[in-house]
């Protein structure tokens, strides 16, 4: 009878220890999936913060290019995502390249004006001069600059 009550002691015993770390480890696992989420939460943050300071530092190139005399806001070593900022209408006038701004275009923001019109084999010179004349006084010329040309062509 005694050895069976000591036995039975240490099964309650062990019974409780086990719950209890059970208890434990559920709440290790709750805060454990609460630092998860506020570390995710504060990631979407911080890639916010960092979007809109690109977007200001884009701004403010801008903004230096202009201030130094900025006759031509369009340089060969500009990025295509600071083009579209200096002039939204550089979508239609690199789409006319075939250098972004269109849906067949494979070109990344991050690719500078000159890498895209080489990877397309297009004249930098000359989408340089319609991106220029664009942001001046002659965007009336532009339109005859850009003649659409096919990304495909096709001979039989």
């Amino acid at each position: 009878m005694k050895t069976e009550n000591i036995t039975l002691f240490f099964s309650l015993l062990a019974l409780g220890w086990g719950f209890w770390n059970h208890r434990r480890a559920s709440q290790t696992q709750e805060r454990l999936e609460n630092v998860r989420n506020s570390h995710f939460r504060l990631a979407d943050q911080m890639r916010e913060q960092v979007g809109k300071l690109e977007d200001e530092v884009r701004s403010l190139h801008q903004q230096l290019r202009t201030a130094k005399g900025g006759a031509t806001l369009f340089h060969a070593e500009m990025t295509i995502a600071e083009a579209m900022t200096v002039e939204p209408r550089a979508t239609e006038v690199l789409g006319a390249f075939h250098i972004g701004g269109c849906s067949s275009c494979a070109v990344s923001p991050e690719d500078t004006l000159r890498q895209a019109a080489e990877a397309n084999e297009q004249n930098i010179q000359q989408v340089l001069e319609a991106l220029n004349k664009l942001a001046g006084s002659e965007a009336a010329d532009v339109q005859s600059m850009l003649e659409r040309r096919p990304n495909v062509q096709i001979s039989l």
